[in-house]
């Protein structure tokens, strides 16, 4: 609304209104990727991973640059599946008009590409050669054995942060693999 009533306002300056469309893109595309709840005050550092990740994006976006090259590496870490797929459709909108290299674990990311290779079988030196998408799957299998046991040990945490309003008490068991997810920017790091 701001950035309408500044328009308006300088509406004879040329220059200006080119700055203040810039801004209104980079506005408009950090709300179309979920990051509306961002303060301009904020430092990058307080920002999750998935938000600075988000971030770079926009800034590619509003760019409205064409017919390059994009390398970019695992877009879619730190980010919740539900952010994911908002990211695949900013992917596909970046492909109508730029050839893009992806770096990627994602598997719904890598199933929707148009081409897969795949470096391997192993890393250092048994690494680096492109190897079949099939191949590249079997190396991914493996055993896992395991013992279940129940752990006695118990710690209860208080959340409590000068940024974030936590509610409630992280109970978890020690000698255990927790797992703690969230959309981004919901306080997870934090």
């Amino acid at each position: 609304k701001y950035l309408k009533v500044i328009k308006y306002l300088l509406n004879n300056d040329e220059r200006a209104k080119i700055a203040i469309e810039n801004i209104e893109n980079f506005v408009n595309g950090a709300i179309d990727l979920g990051l509306g709840n961002l303060n301009f005050n904020r430092t990058i550092s307080t920002c999750s991973g998935g938000e600075f990740q988000r971030l770079r994006m926009v800034n590619i976006i509003s760019s409205k640059l064409s017919n390059l090259l994009l390398v970019l590496d695992e877009p879619t870490e730190s980010l919740h599946p539900v952010e994911v797929n908002k990211m695949i459709q900013i992917l596909f909108g970046l492909k109508k008009n730029n050839t893009l290299l992806i770096v990627e674990h994602n598997k719904k990311v890598i199933d929707l590409a148009d081409k897969i290779y795949c470096l391997g079988p192993g890393g250092g030196a048994k690494g680096g050669s492109i190897i079949n998408y099939d191949k590249y799957k079997k190396s991914l299998e493996y055993k896992l054995e395991y013992c279940f046991f129940e752990p006695t040990n118990k710690q209860n945490i208080k959340l409590v942060s000068d940024f974030l309003n936590y509610k409630g008490t992280f109970n978890f068991r020690e000698n255990t693999l927790t797992a703690l997810r969230g959309t981004s920017g919901v306080g997870k790091t934090t």
